[in-house]
């Protein structure tokens, strides 16, 4: 949110609606062989806590035979569930993490902007967001390019 000036005087905070996909690059997470000892480590939705961290010891090692740089996420990018009931949103802190089949990483090259959607992807209004955009009754899943369209403010 940006504070709103006019003749010098704050007159209020002021969100801007952006798309994730104008300040975000969306990348699909897909199933590794699972490897004991490797430091890479694959998340799962089990692995996203309700409050928004990565729980490390719910994640699986994965083998990086197939792995390329740009797999990996790095430090402030969000990984998003994309099945299931729940919405869950984590905030990467930690090296070495992929996500799995069922969720997506959401990268952005600026770190504040990251903190920001994170925070508002955990709201009640980013969760309301979140849950009208999933489909399918047993198993609900958000598709990527509806994903992609969702407001949020700045």
């Amino acid at each position: 949110m940006k504070t709103l000036k006019l003749n010098n005087k704050n007159i209020g905070l002021v969100a801007i609606m952006v798309k994730l996909k104008e300040i975000s690059e969306i990348k699909t997470g897909r199933n590794y062989d699972e490897e004991e000892g490797s430091e890479i480590k694959k998340v799962n939705p089990e692995s996203i806590t309700q409050k928004g961290s990565i729980d490390l010891s719910k994640t699986k090692p994965v083998s990086g035979a197939d792995l390329k740089k740009e797999d990996i996420c790095q430090k402030n990018d969000l990984i998003i569930s994309i099945v299931g009931p729940k919405n869950k949103v984590g905030l990467v802190e930690d090296d070495n993490l992929v996500p799995s089949q069922y969720c997506v990483n959401l990268h952005f090259n600026n770190e504040e902007e990251a903190k920001d959607v994170h925070e508002y992807l955990l709201s009640k209004e980013g969760q309301e967001k979140l849950s009208k955009n999933k489909t399918g009754e047993a198993l609900p899943r958000i598709s990527i390019s509806d994903l992609k369209e969702i407001d949020v403010p700045l």
